[in-house]
């Protein structure tokens, strides 16, 4: 799903794998993507009560390439 689809308005579920799967597959460095996630899941803070299109500025702004 691209920006705009309804599941980008849902909030991002860290405890979820699938979710953490379906995020890092829309970016170049996937490997790196989920590392990030996970990274950022075990601090806290800003990545909850996040919207899947808050998520992937927030991987837009730490560097990672998008795609399409």
């Amino acid at each position: 799903m691209g920006l705009g689809d309804s599941k980008d308005w849902q909030l991002f579920n860290c405890s979820e794998q699938h979710e953490i799967d379906y995020v890092k597959k829309l970016f170049l460095e996937q490997d790196k993507v989920e590392a990030w996630i996970k990274k950022e899941c075990k601090l806290g803070g800003k990545i909850y009560n996040t919207t899947h299109s808050e998520l992937y500025k927030m991987l837009k702004d730490a560097g990672f390439t998008k795609i399409a």
